[in-house]
């Protein structure tokens, strides 16, 4: 028989085989019923690469490319610790991030299990931090912050009301003894209460505004003494 016919013939074959296995064998495997496995279950790719792991009892559902414990990115999460539903997010083997809920069903962002960014489920924030929110605010942040401007929506009266006449200007002497008996300036917190409460940037500008008004209308007052002591001298 002719080689050439042969070679046809197999190449025939081949391909009528490959077809089959492209069209007829379907491609996915679906379970009717529940799949029941003990121990990991896991997905492999060509050679040794992990395509999908579930690792019990923790419970973790991961996805490549997972492998040896390195370069890791683990998705659908379900935290061994509090049995809460988290994303994992991991380049090497010592760093993670952490995406998901806590076990009072907060919002958490966490870096190796250190704190990033939390949203409890009243809607306040906290930063860098897993102190308890402060009593009455929106966003609590552990550490400095760094910005180019901050409007601060002052509700108090601007202390415009210094310059008015009606406006009850302590006399010199009277300052002078509340520093002596105070230690601080009156209506500026003293400064073991700056240590155990801290300050509001809004109200502690507004004060400051108001001593510096107050300052100036002493300037004021002296340098109308001077003159009229110039005045009598001259005479």
């Amino acid at each position: 028989m002719d080689q050439s016919f042969i070679q046809s013939r197999n190449l025939q074959f081949f391909l009528s085989f490959l077809l089959v296995l492209i069209f007829v064998i379907p491609k996915d495997i679906s379970a009717q019923n529940d799949v029941t496995v003990e121990g990991d279950l896991l997905v492999n790719g060509n050679g040794t690469s992990t395509l999908f792991k579930v690792v019990g009892p923790a419970g973790e559902v991961r996805f490549n490319p997972y492998f040896g414990g390195s370069g890791v990115t683990l998705l659908g999460y379900f935290d061994g610790k509090d049995r809460q539903p988290q994303i994992r997010f991991d380049d090497v083997a010592s760093s993670f991030l952490d995406v998901g809920m806590d076990a009072t069903g907060a919002f958490v962002v966490e870096q190796s299990d250190l704190p990033v960014f939390k949203v409890d489920k009243n809607g306040r924030a906290t930063i860098g931090t897993n102190a308890p929110q402060a009593f009455g605010y929106t966003l609590s942040v552990g550490g400095k912050i760094a910005s180019e401007e901050i409007l601060v929506d002052l509700k108090a009266d601007w202390p415009d009301y210094v310059f008015k006449e009606e406006y009850g200007l302590r006399s010199l002497t009277d300052l002078k003894h509340h520093i002596d008996t105070k230690g601080h300036l009156p209506g500026l917190p003293a400064a073991t209460e700056v240590q155990n409460v801290g300050i509001e940037l809004g109200e502690m500008n507004r004060l400051l505004v108001e001593k510096i008004e107050e300052l100036t209308l002493y300037i004021l007052q002296q340098e109308e003494r001077i003159k009229a002591l110039e005045e009598k001298v001259n005479k």
